[in-house]
Order: structure tokens, then sequence, then C-alpha cells
């Protein structure tokens, strides 16, 4: 396995300058990443060494048997390292089944988990197979990779979801902020409460203690993603990122930014840019 491991000095990336339907390698990350997000998922299990590892606005310790899955135009991420061995995937979206996306787009964050003892080593071996297939001329070795990427992730899924509580509730809370970007409207806790068909207190009580913020922080939550992601991605200035993001006023993006963040809009673009 050595043969195959490659040294990546990991800097920021795009899925424009990876063509390949999906790639799978194991690798030594002997350098920390800066902030970045990509438009292909990434899956990521650590073999050995230890780090940490930033998602959105979670800090995580990452060693051996930690399993992250990164997803595309959403996850802002970077890593600190101390030489880490990682095993990973990069695929498009357009391979992984289509009721398993939507399973993972509800999903909370932070998307990782621990794997420990035999159900480790039986993912290593799962991620190591369709390594081993992926430049193989075999007839059916296009398909042995893919089935496989769609069960290691199948796998992350049901370990995470067994890690959540309430999660079915929570799925529905998160599904009804997203659909259709209602975080970016002017959609209210009373309009939540109707849905649902709940008093406007019990409603503000039911979203904390099944999402651990407020309806408001929720959908700040989103927007300020959305916007770390066009600060990163776009020429757009920030007056125009405030406005897509649904904040109507510039100094109030400026704040719960910075709050969210530690950095003003400015500060954060120019640091990760």
């Amino acid at each position: 396995m050595k043969d195959n491991k490659k040294e990546y000095n990991q800097k920021e990336y795009y899925i424009e300058s990876k063509e390949k339907k999906y790639e799978i390698v194991e690798e030594l990350i002997y350098k920390n990443a800066q902030l970045h997000f990509h438009d292909y998922l990434e899956a990521e299990l650590v073999v050995s060494g230890e780090g940490i590892q930033y998602i959105n606005d979670y800090k995580t310790l990452i060693k051996r048997g930690s399993f992250s899955l990164l997803r595309p135009n959403i996850d802002c991420h970077s890593v600190q390292v101390k030489d880490l061995v990682v095993i990973k995937f990069y695929v498009k979206p357009f391979i992984i089944e289509p009721d398993l996306w939507k399973e993972i787009s509800l999903l909370l964050d932070p998307l990782v988990i621990e794997l420990e003892g035999e159900e480790l080593e039986h993912t290593i071996n799962l991620f190591k197979t369709i390594q081993f297939e992926q430049y193989r001329p075999e007839k059916y070795s296009d398909n042995i990779v893919k089935n496989g990427i769609n069960s290691i992730l199948y796998l992350f899924v049901q370990k995470k979801v067994a890690q959540e509580s309430n999660v079915t509730i929570r799925k529905n809370i998160i599904k009804y902020l997203i659909d259709d970007d209602k975080y970016l409207t002017d959609v209210s806790l009373q309009d939540f409460a109707d849905e649902f068909g709940y008093s406007l207190s019990h409603a503000s009580k039911y979203f904390k203690e099944n999402t651990g913020m407020t309806f408001s922080e929720a959908k700040q939550y989103f927007r300020i993603q959305v916007a770390k992601r066009l600060l990163l991605s776009t020429d757009y200035s920030i007056n125009e990122i405030a406005q897509k993001c649904g904040f109507n006023y510039y100094h109030l993006f400026h704040n719960v930014f910075k709050k969210s963040t530690g950095m003003t809009p400015f500060e954060f673009k120019k640091k990760n840019r």
C-alpha cells in the first residue's frame, strides 16, 4: 500500500481541477489545509495520525477511525495536521444514488463519525477494494467502484443517524428551512408554528430542544454558510452578498457574520482567498 500513497500539499481546490467522476486515494497529509470548499463530495477516513478539523463552525479532533463527509458547495472546511494518513474518495454527485443523496443532505453538522474495531477494519477494506478496482480495465470494475462508494456512504449515514437522537424530528425541522431556500426569505417562527400546528410558545420550545438553536439562529446559520461560499467563490461585492443571503441591511450582515466567524466578511474573504 505504501506505493499508492502520495504526499499531498493540500491547498484550496475545486472540482474544476478534477475531471474524473471519482478518485480513491491514500494520502499522507503533512501540511495544514486552509479553509476551502468544492463542488464534489469528499469522504475521508483517518488511518493514522491526528489533527484538528474545522467544518463550517465546528471544530473536531480527528484520529484513527474518524470518518468525515464533506458535502459539495455546503461544507467549508480546513484541517491542522501532524502526518495524517487518510484514505478517501472524491466523487461527483451524479454517482450517488438519489435517495442516498437526499439522506446525506438532511444530516446535521458536523458530518463526522467514529469507527473502531471490526467496523473500522471493514470500512478500510471497502475503501481499499474500490481503490484497487478504479484503474482496472475489467468489464464490471466501474460498477464495483460505484456500488462500493454508495455502500460506504450508506454505512456513514446509518452510523450518523444512529448517533443522533430524535433524528426524524430534526430532519423535518431542517427540511422545512432548506426547502425552497426558506431561510433566505422572511419566513418566521409563526410560519413554522402554523405549518406544524403548534402554538407560538410551543413552536419556540420545540425548535430549540430539537436543534439546539432558536428559529432565528438557525436561519442565520444557514445564511452565513451561503455567505461564506459566495465570499470564497464569487466576485460579488460584500453588500451584494448580504442581499443575496437575506440581509436587508449591510451592518446587520456585518454583525451577524462577525459573531458567527470571529471575522468581518472582508477579513474572511481576504484571509481565505
